[in-house]
């Protein structure tokens, strides 16, 4: 008999799992995770249902967070833009019961189910920038993609029926075959043309960057070393803090509302 994929409690933040419905190119998403953050205090979570246009998305991002002192370990995102100046952020998850922590070694076995979790930029970020006693050691990369329109609105499909399919058919985690790293390049591979060989250290989150680069599909600034530099925006969005327009401050936007 197959070992039953865990069903809660779960933490507050993963304790809901997104669903989308889908009406030509309008998008509804439920249980969209929109987090405060009050200075001092312990993250508010929030849940809320927002509609999106396919039409009025704009751009795309990488999102890379470093949190290991091994180059290879990290949590790749990503993060899409609509022309309104809403950014949000679909997230793969490990979503561990109540007590569980995460371990790389315990993901290669049946530990940990797998979620889609749909948010706010400002949430994933401030998640990844903070920690119970104040910030954190870890690094987030913000690394603009070089898509078309036709393919960007194909890649947001493949994350939403990638997320529906997950929400309907729960998923254990995987640290090699089905994690953070594979579920985003599963989505690429699902909306975008042609083969593409893909070598087994690019599907390690932390080498994404330099596959990304070599396929043409992110903005380089000088060498990738300095592109990954020039997007380093962890002491940024510690120095903002919970603001309103985050995701448009760090993009040099800062005329829209929060994202």
């Amino acid at each position: 008999m197959a070992k039953a994929i865990p069903t809660g409690p779960f933490p507050e933040k993963l304790e809901r799992h997104p669903r989308i419905d889908r009406d030509g190119d309008l998008l509804t998403i439920h249980d969209l995770r929109a987090t405060r953050f009050p200075p001092g205090e312990r993250p508010q979570v929030h849940w809320t249902t927002e509609q999106f246009d396919l039409q009025e998305l704009t751009n795309m991002w990488f999102l890379l967070n470093y949190f290991s002192g091994f180059r290879g370990l990290a949590h790749a995102m990503l993060s899409f833009e609509f022309a309104d100046g809403r950014v949000i952020t679909p997230s793969v998850e490990i979503r561990p019961v109540v007590g569980q922590v995460y371990s790389a070694v315990k993901g290669f076995v049946k530990s940990y189910g797998l979620a889609y979790v749909w948010s706010t930029e400002a949430d994933a970020l401030l998640y990844r920038t903070f920690t119970k006693g104040g910030r954190s050691n870890e690094t987030v990369h913000m690394l603009e993609a070089t898509v078309t329109h036709s393919a960007l609105m194909s890649i947001f499909s493949a994350a939403v029926d990638r997320t529906n399919q997950l929400y309907d058919q729960p998923e254990w985690y995987n640290s090699s075959s089905n994690s953070c790293s594979t579920n985003v390049f599963g989505v690429l591979e699902a909306a975008l043309p042609g083969p593409r060989k893909t070598p087994l250290r690019a599907k390690t989150p932390g080498y994404l960057p330099g596959f990304l680069a070599k396929q043409g599909m992110i903005k380089m600034n000088g060498t990738l070393e300095e592109t990954m530099e020039r997007g380093l925006v962890s002491d940024r969005v510690a120095e903002l803090g919970d603001v309103d327009n985050l995701s448009n401050l760090l993009r040099n936007r800062p005329g829209h509302t929060r994202s």
